[in-house]
């Protein structure tokens, strides 16, 4: 194989490389992350007793999903909270 091809081929591969990288970037999830306070949970009783926090960071798509993201990972519905604050 002659230099010509080789950088030919080199050149072909890293195409691909840039080609692959930018469609992965493209399809990947735009997640934020967020401070929620004053989260006003939807359980009997005292909240700690279930181990939910009043403020916390959650990391999901945009500010209409933060509710939905966090009582999926609390395993409780949520009445309210009192400010969403995109951090990132």
């Amino acid at each position: 194989m002659c230099i010509i091809d080789e950088k030919k081929n080199k050149n072909e591969v890293l195409k691909k490389v840039i080609e692959t990288s930018q469609m992965m970037l493209k399809n990947a999830p735009n997640h934020i992350k967020y401070r929620v306070i004053g989260i006003d949970w939807d359980c009997d009783g005292d909240p700690s007793d279930y181990n939910l926090p009043a403020e916390t960071v959650i990391e999901c798509d945009n500010e209409d999903a933060v509710m939905d993201e966090l009582s999926a990972k609390y395993g409780w519905c949520i009445d309210a909270v009192e400010e969403i604050i995109p951090i990132s």
